[in-house]
């Protein structure tokens, strides 16, 4: 899982890093660009446990501040992996589709803190969870590679 998890964030850096930097019109907004997408995946890595570690503490204001981190980093770098699998020719309903699977990740993110806060002890709620993210995780997959595929089928008939 480890591996995976470092395997993903590393492509979706590389992904974001190769965005960011073809969408300069020269040397200079190139690498501000790839800079601003650097900071992204860098932000994107850990903003979930800020959001976990913030939940553990009860500090609510400053978990919430990293839901939406997690949100503006995660549309960024989704719209960073369409522009590039696209050429930059993504659809809007494209982005409405990894949007809405983005907000049923950041929706599973306080479900899973409040069930953990809640039903701590209970072997029902963690098998209830367990569920809970297999099936949230099957629906966002599906959108994100509906939206990719839709995407690429858009790119190629303009070509």
């Amino acid at each position: 899982v480890v591996a995976a998890a470092i395997t993903f964030t590393l492509a979706s850096g590389a992904t974001n890093l190769l965005y960011g930097i073809a969408k300069g019109t020269d040397l200079p907004t190139s690498i501000v660009w790839g800079a601003v997408a650097a900071a992204t995946s860098i932000g994107l890595a850990l903003a979930p446990a800020a959001v976990v570690a913030s939940l553990s503490a009860r500090r609510y204001t400053a978990a919430l501040i990293a839901l939406v981190a997690v949100a503006i980093f995660g549309a960024y770098s989704v719209t960073a992996a369409l522009g590039s699998a696209t050429g930059g020719e993504a659809s809007g309903s494209a982005h409405t589709l990894v949007l809405g699977g983005l907000a049923l990740q950041v929706l599973l993110i306080a479900a899973r803190a409040l069930i953990k806060h809640k039903a701590s002890e209970s072997e029902a709620a963690a098998q209830g969870l367990m569920v809970l993210e297999l099936v949230a995780d099957g629906v966002t997959v599906f959108l994100f590679a509906w939206a990719t595929l839709g995407a690429v089928i858009q790119a190629s008939s303009n070509v």
